[in-house]
């Protein structure tokens, strides 16, 4: 059989659940495979086939890759990132730039979203496309997200102090991974009673993608902050898998519709029937809706004709700087 027979076999062996006492357990298994050449020494082969499985994992676990030479050196340029991320959370290099959401009918500002962006020293402003995935194998994303609650916090309260009643709120992205650790309702409140701030004044973003992690821990905590006055948003709602029944189990007040419905909300009657569909739903359940990544005075006239009640998006303003 050749190596790729074989790794296939292996991989299908973890195709059934696995029974733990009263638990069926899903595992899964990321394959390296090195391939012995002439004059390869028991270490090196060994670090190959560890590189490619890592590589296996990055492309979406579950898979099998084989070494190829230039796999050593993008592994070792995501290891030398997440040793300049963990540098660049204790040093404050990571910071939030803020987009506005504006109430359609108004055209007012009614809350901001802060995202991240790190400074690195030498490759600049980094983009959380940039930098997130290595921040979530490395275990450091409840350390971002905490930093950036922290930042939102600090620059709410300076708008606060310079321009009272500016900015009603701000929106901040949570992952799964923060919300399953034991402290995170504490360090939240913390950051707001650093500040002092109302916890009203913060909203927390979460997709549905949580709901595959440790669903029943994940929803305990989000109640916990919904129920010290902290609003629930589901971000990107549409682009998971069982939107209508995480809407019923998510405590949420709000609902962000994704970018993809907005994009073609003009041109495809699928779309826009789609999007009404999803802001009767939302209004039956008594909830605020967003559309996000609007772009053009059409499409605001339209969502807001739809029922939509805020957007944002670059038709409004790009993410801005806290002095901008």
């Amino acid at each position: 059989d050749t190596a790729e027979a074989i790794a296939q076999r292996i991989l299908a062996m973890f195709g059934d659940p696995v029974r733990s006492g009263n638990h069926l357990l899903t595992i899964r298994a990321s394959i390296g495979v090195a391939m012995i050449q002439a004059g390869d020494e028991p270490g090196e082969l060994m670090r190959n086939a560890d590189t490619a499985m890592y590589t296996a994992k990055a492309q979406g676990k579950h898979r099998v890759a084989f070494f190829e030479s230039q796999m050593f050196e993008s592994n070792l340029s995501r290891f030398n990132l997440q040793l300049d991320l963990q540098v660049a959370i204790t040093h404050g290099q990571l910071r939030p730039v803020f987009q506005p959401i504006v109430e359609l009918s108004s055209r007012r500002v009614v809350g901001v979203e802060a995202l991240v962006r790190w400074d690195h020293p030498s490759l600049g402003e980094l983009a959380p496309d940039g930098f997130l995935e290595v921040a979530a194998q490395a275990g450091l994303l409840p350390r971002v997200d905490h930093a950036m609650v922290a930042g939102a916090c600090s620059w709410l309260a300076e708008v606060d102090r310079i321009e009272p009643n500016l900015v009603p709120w701000v929106n901040v992205n949570i992952s799964p991974q923060t919300l399953l650790e034991p402290g995170c309702l504490d360090a939240i409140l913390a950051a707001l009673r650093a500040h002092r701030l109302a916890p009203s004044r913060l909203g927390v973003e979460v997709t549905e993608y949580l709901m595959a992690q440790d669903a029943d821990r994940a929803l305990r905590t989000l109640h916990l902050l919904r129920d010290a006055g902290i609003r629930i948003s589901l971000d990107d709602f549409g682009t998971g898998y069982s939107s209508l029944s995480y809407l019923q189990r998510l405590p949420v007040s709000t609902v962000k519709i994704a970018k993809s419905f907005i994009d073609d909300v003009e041109t495809s009657s699928g779309q826009r029937a789609l999007t009404e569909a999803i802001v009767a739903m939302a209004k039956a359940l008594d909830m605020y809706i967003i559309a996000e990544g609007i772009e053009h005075p059409q499409q605001m006239d339209l969502l807001e004709s739809l029922g939509c009640m805020a957007g944002q998006g670059y038709g409004f303003s790009k993410p801005l700087r806290g002095d901008e």
